[in-house]
């Protein structure tokens, strides 16, 4: 019986230091929306190509993405989408290679 109440208090002891963990080790919040690349593109930090790529993008699969914002243009397109990649890394995208229209189908400017 004193193992047992012993296990309950370190038990009931984590979970107490598992509700405190700090925000940014917490799950990131889900994407409201998804996306899907036309080709094949790098995830980039910043949204220019000349920022560090952090990710990648495979096409005709399915990603979550946060919002757009502008940067470097793209063959006629200035629009980024934030979005996790391929190694669930978040960066940003040009949108020139997502299908759904300007902005990849993301409704949302960051900001």
């Amino acid at each position: 019986m004193r193992i047992s109440k012993t296990l309950t208090a370190a038990a009931l002891t984590l979970a107490a230091a598992a509700a405190t963990i700090s925000p940014a080790l917490a799950a990131p919040a889900l994407a409201p929306y998804r996306v899907t690349p036309w080709h094949d593109a790098r995830v980039r930090q910043l949204p220019t190509t000349h920022s560090q790529q952090v990710d990648y993008v495979t096409a005709d699969n399915g990603y979550d993405a946060y919002c757009w914002t502008h940067g470097e243009n793209i063959e006629g397109n200035d629009i980024w989408v934030r979005q996790l990649g391929d190694t669930y890394k978040q960066g940003y995208v040009a949108a020139y290679y997502l299908k759904g229209g300007v902005t990849g189908g993301v409704g949302t400017q960051c900001g």
